[in-house]
């Protein structure tokens, strides 16, 4: 099996457990409307987005992995607003993940925003590093966003690698493993040697 069939078999598994859990903590009535919107690839003028703003984070978290997984780019905004404001850890994540699922440029800046050095947690930027991954990746994109910024995501990606002498602490894992990814989908001849530099990770899952 392929690096990248595993790497999304891994994904697939991650969302389902996730998707899950979430079930069982909204309730039940709000939770089938929002999986009928879902079904049915339906924004329904503003609904979702309004759950955004539910006061329970467990609510907004599914509502926007509906709205990811929608891909209607008239969502866009609504879940960068989430991402931007948003204080709960969990709900932030799935705000960039379902940016990477939408494959909208327009999320870029929003994204690049938590790779700034020196400004978030390293785990915070896991799923932005996995979202703007998927983001560059599509041609049309590429095309949309130039060669400047698809080599600024590129550079801001490589810095997210770890030193591959360390051992990785456990909040760091996911990211570190979240680059890689990334930089294999971006496939930019930057990132060739600092993933070669991988190969000598102490690390077994990096290598």
């Amino acid at each position: 099996m392929k690096m990248e069939q595993i790497i999304l078999l891994l994904s697939l598994v991650w969302l389902f457990c996730w998707t899950t859990t979430l079930a069982q903590t909204i309730p039940p009535t709000l939770h089938a409307r929002i999986i009928q919107l879902e079904d049915e690839r339906n924004l329904n003028g503003g609904e979702l987005a309004k759950l955004l703003r539910h006061a329970s984070p467990k609510v907004r978290e599914r509502a926007a992995l509906a709205i990811g997984r929608i891909g209607d780019k008239r969502g866009t905004a609504a879940l960068i607003e989430l991402l931007q404001s948003e204080k709960d850890e969990q709900v932030r994540a799935m705000a960039a993940f379902a940016l990477g699922e939408m494959e909208d440029a327009a999320a870029v800046p929003a994204l690049l925003e938590f790779l700034t050095p020196g400004k978030y947690p390293i785990a915070v930027r896991a799923r932005p590093v996995e979202a703007l991954g998927k983001i560059a990746s599509v041609p049309a994109n590429v095309e949309s966003l130039g060669k400047a910024t698809i080599e600024q995501i590129s550079n801001r990606l490589i810095e997210q690698l770890p030193n591959p002498e360390f051992t990785l602490t456990a909040d760091k894992r996911p990211t570190a493993n979240l680059t890689i990814t990334a930089l294999m989908r971006v496939r930019s001849v930057a990132s060739v040697e600092p993933l070669t530099r991988q190969l000598k990770s102490a690390e077994a899952d990096l290598r």
